[in-house]
């Protein structure tokens, strides 16, 4: 995948498409992935 850095999350959908990247992390970051994951399963 070629990840420069870590830690790298990558959202993929159920088709494997790549539909959010984020890299390092910050505290509060997991809201981010949280909000992304639930916009994501609503559909």
């Amino acid at each position: 995948m070629n990840v420069q850095n870590v830690p790298h999350t990558v959202l993929i959908d159920g088709s494997g498409k790549i539909v959010w990247q984020h890299n390092v992390y910050n505290p509060g970051d997991e809201n981010e992935l949280y909000a992304k994951l639930k916009a994501l399963t609503a559909k």
